[in-house]
C-alpha cells in the first residue's frame, strides 16, 4: 500500500539527475532536500536518472538532512545518472508512474538537460491516463491512485554547454568555463615560449557558448561556434587576423573550436582542418588540444554553488505553489534574478536554434539565444581585431578617453581595461592611462623618462585578460586631496571623458568630481563607473566585478580548510573574510560552502546569537558521531563586531564545547583578492567596460553645457535585476547610499541570509530569548506517558518516617496495577496561570492563602475533581500601583490545589552598570520542587530561617545522601549574587503518583531560597541516563530593585497533593511537579536610573487580598520570586 498523502500543501519531493552531469548537480539536490524537510515535506532521491524511476525499489530512497551533508564541494552528482531508453517508451513510464504512487511521491524535481526537461514533461501530460492504465490492469486500485490524481513537476537545467534558451546559465557551465579558461591560461605560457600555434577543440555540439566565452576570457585570436560561423572566405580572414597579430608583436595564437562548429554551408570546420590551415599558410608551429571531459570534472564553481542551491529553493517553492493547471515550470537566472520559466516554451525556443542552423538561418538563432549572449558575440568581435575601418567614427567625434583604477584591486580590472582599449581603438578614440589612481596622477604626471600619463596601445593591453590586480595600478586617494592639481592635469592632458574602475573609493571620487564641477571646468566631462571591488558594496548594482574572483578564492580557502575540520570529525573553524561593512562575500560564501553560521555587519553579533550557535554546535556534534564529512565552518565578516573578533569567537566555542569538539580560527586575508581573475569576472568585465565607452562616446560633440545640464553624465553602470543600466551619480548618492557604513541602503542580497541559516540548519532568532534579562522560554512536554516504563519503581516500604512530624508513621498504599498505555499518555491537568512577560525584569510576591476544599488525609489521593471556584483578579489594587507595580495579577488553581494564591509582579529595569551577562543554556529536567512542612500548615508561606530538606540526585558510596538548605528572605540590599549548578546526575527520588494509580519515578531538580539571597539550580545535563556526574558552577552579580530571591519552576504543568510519602524521609507540603521542562536562560543589560532603598511591601493577612475599595491590606509576610 502506498503511504498516505501528507497533510495540507505538503508533499513528497522526489528530485533526481539526468542526462549529462554537471559541477553544481549535488548543491541542487542538496537545497531541495533540505528545503523540502525545512518546509515540512518529505524528500525522496531517485537514483540513477530516469533507470531508478523506472525500475523502483531502493533506487527510490527517502533522504534525511544528513544525508546530503558535504554535497557542496562534490563534482558530478552522487545520487546518479543515466540514459534510460525504456522511460522514452510508454511501459516505462507506466512503470515509473506505478514506483512513483507506491512511494507516495507526488512531485518531482528534474536537473538535467532540455533531453531530460522534455521528458519530464510528457510524464506529467500523461500521468492521468497512466493511473487510470495502471487501474484498469488491476496493478493498483482506484483507492491506491485517488491522492495521486496530479503530479506536479519542476526543471532545473544542468548542463555545461548552457544550451538552454530563457536563461543565462545553467547549472554547470561556469565551472566547465573555468575548466577551460585555467588550461588555455596554461598553454599560453608554452605557446608563447615557443611561438606556437594552439587550436583548442571545446564542448557544444549545438551550442556555441563554452567556445564564445572562452575566446572573450582568454583574449582567442579566432573563435568557431555553430551559431555565427565564420564568412564564406574565413580561411583567409582568419590567416589576415592572426598574420596582422604577428606582425604587431603578439608571439602565440590561439583558435578555440566548438564541436559542433561548421562554416556557412554547414561542412563541420574540424580541429585538423585549422591546424593543417595555420601550418602550411602561415607556416606555424601549430598544435591540438581536445579538453574533452575534463571540462565536466572537479567540484563547482562559486557561482555554480550558488546557482544550484537558490534554484533549488526556488523548485521546492514552485512545487508548494503549483496547482493542478501550473504549466510545468523551469527555474532560470536572467542576470541576477531567480525567475520561473514556462518549461516546453524554453524547450522549444531550444529547439528552434537548432532548427535555424539547420536551415542556415543564422541571425535567427542569434536572436534564439538570450540577448547576453549577442553582446558578448560583438564585444568579442570589437575586441580582437582593432583594425576595422567600418567601425571607426568621424575624426570630429574621437575623444581622448581617460582609465582610472581608484581603490583596491579586483579581479577583472585588468580585463575591463583591456577591452575598453581594443574599443576605443577600433572607434578612432584615444585611450590615455591614468597610473597610480589621483594622487599619482598629481604627482607623476611629468615624470622622466615616463610619467603617469600614458596612451596605451592594442598590444600593450592584449595580454591583460588573465592577469589579476592592476596593471596601470590603483590608490585609494581621492580626487579632493588636491581638486586643483586634478583640474590641471585633465586640462593639460585634455582628457574629455573619464572611465573610472573600482570600488566605494571610486564611487566616492565620482562624487566629489561632480561637486567641483561647477568650479573647475575640467569635470565638466562625461564620467562612467564600472563597479569593480570584491566587497560589491557599490550602490547602483547588484554584481561588481572581482567579486566572483573572491568567491572563488575563498570557496576553495574553505574548502581545503573544511577537509582539515572534517579528517579531525569533531572541529569547526571560524573563518575571517574581507567586504568591509558589506556582509556580501560572507553570505554568498556561506550559501557556497554550506556554512553553519555567517556574522555580517548588517546583522550584527551578540551574546543571544552566539549561545545559539554554540548550543547548536554541542547538538550537531552529538549526532554526528560515526558520520563522515563532519567538518563545520563558521564565517564572520571582519567587520561584523568590534567585540566580538574571529579569535575570540573561536576561544568562547572552545571553551563552551568542554572537550567535546573543538575550535580553531583562520583569516586568509589578502588571499580572497584572488589570483587570475575568474571567467565571470573576465566575461563581465568586458561586456560592461564595452558598455561604458559605447555611453561615453554618446557625449561626443556635445558642448560643456550640455554635458553639465544632463545628470546621465556623470553614471553608474550595474546589474539591477534582469536588466544592465546607468544610473545617475546625483540620485544614487542621495536616495541609495548609506554613506556612514559605505554600502548601497537596500543589499539585494539580504535575503540570500536567510537561505543560508535555513539549509544550514542553524536555531532561528526566536528560539533565543529576545528580551534582556535572566528570562525564561518554556517548552513544557508532558512527563506522564514519556517512555512510561523507564519511570516504573517497586513498591514502596510499609512505612515511611518524616523526620518533621516526629517519627509519625505513614502507611504506602500498595502498588497497584499499571494503567494502560493510552492512559498514562493523558498530560498531566494544566494549572491556569496567565504572567505579563516584558523586556523588563520581573519580581513577582506571591500571597498564598487557604482555599474552602478541605484537604485529603495524609497518605490518601481525592477520588474526585476538588477544583474550587477562584474569582481570578483582573485589576492590579490601587496601593500595588502607587508602589509601582505594574504588571497584571492572576489566580492559581489546579484539581489538587491546596494553596491557590494570587500574584502580583513589579517591573523594574536594570541599573546600566555592574549588570551580569549570563550565556543562554539549555536544561532539560524532570522537575520536582517542595517546600517546609510548615509553609502550608499555618497558611504561610515560607519563613526566614526555616529548614528545607532536599533529596541529592548524586549518588554517592552507598546511597542517597540529604542535604539542608537554609532559605529566607531579606530586603533593602541593592546588590545580590546568583549562583547555579548545572550537571548529569543520578536519579535518586522516588515520589508517588497523585495522578493516577500509576508509579512513576522522577529526577529530581532543587531550589531554593538561601541566606544573602543565594539560590541553586541543580539539574540534568542531557538526555541519557547520566551514569556519571558532571557539575559546573558559576556566581554571577546582577542588580534587581529588590533582593528577596526564590526560584521556582515557574508555571508548567503540575498538582499540589497534602501529605505524600517519599522515600528521603521528608514528609512536605508543596508543590510536586510533573512535567519536563526545556529552560532557555539568558540575559542582557537594560540601562535605567537608581532607584532608592525602599521597605518591604506591606501586603494582606491570611485569608484576606484587599478591602472593598481595592486596597492592600496588613502583613508584612510576602515573599519575593524572581523569575
Amino acid at each position: 500500500m502506498p503511504p498516505p498523502p501528507l497533510p495540507g500543501k505538503k508533499r513528497r519531493i522526489g528530485v533526481m539527475t539526468s542526462g549529462g552531469d554537471a559541477p553544481g548537480m549535488n548543491g541542487a539536490v542538496r537545497a531541495v532536500v533540505r528545503m523540502s524537510i525545512a518546509k515540512g515535506c518529505e524528500a525522496y532521491g531517485i537514483y540513477e536518472g530516469y533507470e531508478g524511476l523506472v525500475q523502483g525499489g531502493n533506487l527510490i530512497r527517502q533522504m534525511k538532512w544528513e544525508d546530503v551533508r558535504g554535497y557542496l564541494s562534490i563534482g558530478g552528482t552522487l545520487i546518479g545518472t543515466a540514459r534510460c531508453k525504456a522511460f522514452m517508451e510508454r511501459p516505462g513510464r507506466l512503470k515509473a508512474a506505478r514506483n512513483m504512487v507506491m512511494a507516495g511521491i507526488d512531485a518531482l524535481v528534474i536537473c538535467g538537460g532540455d533531453g531530460s526537461l522534455t521528458g519530464a514533461d510528457t510524464f506529467r501530460k500523461e500521468w492521468p491516463s497512466l493511473l487510470k492504465e495502471l487501474v484498469d490492469k488491476k496493478e493498483l486500485t482506484s483507492d491506491q491512485v485517488g491522492p495521486f490524481r496530479h503530479l506536479n513537476i519542476v526543471g532545473l537545467v544542468g548542463s555545461i554547454d548552457n544550451d538552454m534558451s530563457s536563461t543565462d546559465a545553467t547549472i554547470g557551465c561556469y565551472s566547465s568555463l573555468g575548466r577551460i579558461c585555467e588550461a588555455v591560461d596554461y598553454i599560453d605560457a608554452t605557446a608563447e615560449s615557443h611561438q606556437r600555434a594552439f587550436v583548442i577543440e571545446v564542448m557544444g555540439r549545438h551550442c556555441g557558448w563554452l567556445a564564445l566565452m572562452a575566446g572573450v576570457s582568454t583574449g582567442a585570436d579566432f573563435i568557431f561556434i555553430p551559431e555565427k560561423p565564420p564568412s564564406e572566405n574565413w580561411e583567409q580572414e582568419m590567416c589576415g587576423i592572426i598574420s596582422r597579430h604577428r606582425e604587431m608583436g603578439k608571439r602565440k595564437t590561439i583558435v578555440i573550436v566548438a564541436e559542433g562548429a561548421h562554416d556557412l554551408a554547414l561542412n563541420k570546420v574540424t580541429p585538423t582542418k585549422v591546424k593543417d590551415l595555420l601550418s602550411n599558410k602561415l607556416h606555424l608551429d601549430t598544435r591540438i588540444t581536445t579538453l574533452g571531459h575534463v571540462q565536466r570534472g572537479g567540484g563547482a564553481c562559486a557561482y555554480d554553488r550558488m546557482l544550484s542551491t537558490l534554484q533549488g529553493v526556488e523548485a521546492v517553492e514552485a512545487v508548494l505553489d503549483a496547482t493542478p493547471e501550473t504549466p510545468t515550470p523551469v527555474i532560470c537566472i536572467i542576470e541576477n534574478k531567480i525567475v520561473r520559466r514556462p518549461l516546453m516554451k524554453a524547450v522549444e525556443d531550444t529547439h528552434a536554434v537548432a532548427k535555424a542552423i539547420e536551415a542556415k538561418d543564422f541571425n535567427r538563432a542569434m536572436r534564439l539565444r538570450d540577448a547576453e549572449f549577442a553582446e558578448y558575440h560583438n564585444a568579442y568581435m570589437t575586441t580582437t581585431a582593432t583594425d576595422q575601418p567600418e567601425m571607426r567614427l568621424p575624426k570630429d567625434k574621437h575623444m581622448r578617453v581617460g582609465i582610472i583604477h581608484v581603490g583596491a584591486p579586483a579581479g577583472g580590472m585588468n580585463a575591463a581595461t583591456r577591452a575598453a582599449v581594443a574599443y576605443c581603438l577600433t572607434r578612432g578614440h584615444t585611450p590615455v592611462a591614468l597610473h597610480n589612481g589621483f594622487p599619482g596622477l598629481c604627482r607623476h604626471h611629468d615624470d622622466l623618462p615616463e610619467g603617469s600619463v600614458r596612451e596605451l596601445d592594442w598590444r600593450g593591453v592584449e595580454g591583460w585578460v588573465s592577469k589579476g590586480g592592476s596593471e596601470i595600478g590603483t590608490n585609494r586617494g581621492l580626487p579632493e586631496e588636491d581638486m586643483p592639481k586634478t583640474a590641471w592635469c585633465f586640462e593639460k592632458y585634455k582628457i574629455d571623458a573619464l572611465f573610472i574602475i573600482g570600488g566605494f573609493e571610486a564611487f566616492t571620487a565620482v562624487t566629489q568630481l561632480r561637486n567641483a564641477r561647477a568650479k573647475y571646468a575640467a569635470f565638466q566631462i562625461p564620467v562612467a563607473l564600472l563597479p569593480a571591488t570584491i566587497s560589491n558594496n557599490v550602490p547602483g548594482t547588484e554584481y561588481s566585478v572581482g567579486s566572483d574572483t573572491c568567491l572563488n578564492a575563498l570557496v576553495k580557502y574553505c574548502d581545503d580548510i573544511k577537509q582539515s575540520a572534517s579528517a579531525s570529525r569533531r572541529r569547526v573553524f571560524v573563518v575571517e573574510t574581507q567586504g568591509g561593512k558589506s556582509g556580501y562575500i560572507a553570505t554568498l560564501a556561506g550559501l557556497s560552502i554550506g556554512a553553519m553560521a555567517v556574522y555580517t555587519p548588517e546583522e550584527g553579533i551578540n551574546v543571544r546569537m552566539l549561545a545559539r550557535d554554540i548550543e547548536h554546535l554541542r547538538v550537531s556534534f552529538a549526532k554526528d558521531q560515526g558520520q563522515s564529512r563532519a567538518g563545520k565552518l563558521i564565517l564572520r565578516n571582519e567587520h561584523a563586531s568590534n567585540t566580538y573578533t574571529t579569535q575570540v569567537i573561536a576561544d568562547m566555542i572552545k571553551e563552551e564545547a568542554k572537550g567535546r569538539f573543538e575550535s580553531r580560527w583562520a583569516i586568509p586575508g589578502h588571499v580572497q583578492q584572488g589570483g587570475a581573475p575568474s571567467p565571470m569576472d573576465r566575461v563581465r568585465a568586458v561586456r560592461l567596460a564595452v558598455k561604458c565607452i559605447t555611453f561615453l562616446e554618446g557625449f561626443a560633440g556635445k558642448s560643456k553645457d550640455e554635458i553639465m545640464a544632463d545628470p546621465m553624465s556623470m553614471s553608474v553602470i550595474g546589474i539591477r535585476g534582469a536588466s544592465v543600466v546607468f544610473s545617475p551619480m546625483e540620485r544614487v548618492e542621495e536616495e541609495e547610499t548609506d554613506w556612514k557604513d559605505r554600502r548601497p541602503k537596500d543589499e539585494s542580497w539580504l535575503q540570500l541570509k536567510k537561505i543560508v541559516d535555513t539549509l544550514s540548519g542553524r536555531p532561528k532568532p526566536e528560539d533565543c530569548c529576545e528580551t534582556s534579562g535572566p528570562q525564561i522560554k518554556r517548552k513544557s512536554v508532558p512527563l506522564i506517558g514519556k517512555s512510561a516504563e523507564s519511570f516504573q519503581i517497586g513498591p514502596l516500604s510499609p512505612s515511611i518516617s518524616d523526620p518533621l512530624t516526629n517519627g509519625t508513621s505513614i502507611p504506602a498504599p500498595s502498588p497497584p496495577t499499571p494503567p494502560p498505555k493510552e492512559d498514562m499518555m493523558r498530560p498531566a491537568t494544566p494549572s491556569q496561570q496567565q504572567q505579563q512577560q516584558g523586556s523588563l525584569s520581573s519580581a513577582t510576591y506571591n500571597r498564598f492563602f487557604p482555599s474552602a476544599h478541605s484537604a485529603p488525609m495524609p497518605g490518601t489521593f481525592p477520588t474526585e475533581d476538588p477544583t474550587p471556584q477562584i474569582e481570578p483578579v483582573t485589576q492590579t489594587p490601587p496601593k500595588l500601583q502607587k508602589m509601582g507595580y505594574e504588571a497584571s495579577a492572576s489566580a492559581t488553581h489546579s484539581p489538587y490545589d491546596q494553596s491557590p494564591h494570587l500574584s502580583a509582579s513589579s517591573q523594574s529595569p536594570r541599573r546600566p552598570s555592574s549588570v551580569f551577562r549570563l550565556l543562554p543554556f539549555k536544561r532539560k529536567i524532570d522537575d520536582r520542587t517542595s517546600s517546609s512542612a510548615d509553609s502550608f500548615s499555618s497558611g504561610r508561606p515560607q519563613t526566614p530561617g526555616a529548614e528545607s530538606i532536599v533529596g541529592s540526585l548524586a549518588e554517592s558510596g552507598t546511597g542517597m545522601s540529604l542535604k539542608k538548605k537554609k532559605s529566607g528572605s531579606f530586603w533593602g540590599r541593592r546588590k545580590s549574587s546568583l549562583s547555579y549548578v548545572t550537571g548529569a546526575e543520578e536519579p535518586g527520588t522516588q515520589t508517588q503518583n497523585g495522578n493516577g494509580p500509576g508509579m512513576m519515578k522522577h529526577r529530581t531538580v532543587s531550589s531554593s531560597s538561601g541566606v544573602g539571597g543565594s539560590g541553586a539550580y541543580a539539574g540534568d545535563d542531557g538526555e541519557e541516563e547520566f551514569p556519571k556526574r558532571l557539575n559546573k558552577k558559576k556566581s554571577l552579580t546582577f542588580w534587581r530593585r529588590t533582593s528577596s530571591l526564590g526560584l521556582d519552576k515557574m508555571g508548567g504543568q503540575g498538582y499540589t497533593q497534602q501529605g505524600h510519602p517519599t522515600r528521603n524521609g521528608s514528609y512536605s507540603n508543596g508543590t510536586n511537579g510533573v512535567s519536563r521542562d526545556e529552560d532557555t536562560v539568558m540575559s542582557e543589560p537594560d540601562p535605567i536610573p537608581p532607584r532608592p532603598r525602599s521597605p518591604p511591601p506591606q501586603l494582606p493577612e491570611v485569608g484576606h487580598v484587599v478591602d472593598e475599595k481595592g486596597g492592600l491590606m496588613g502583613g508584612e509576610d510576602w515573599f519575593g520570586n524572581i523569575r
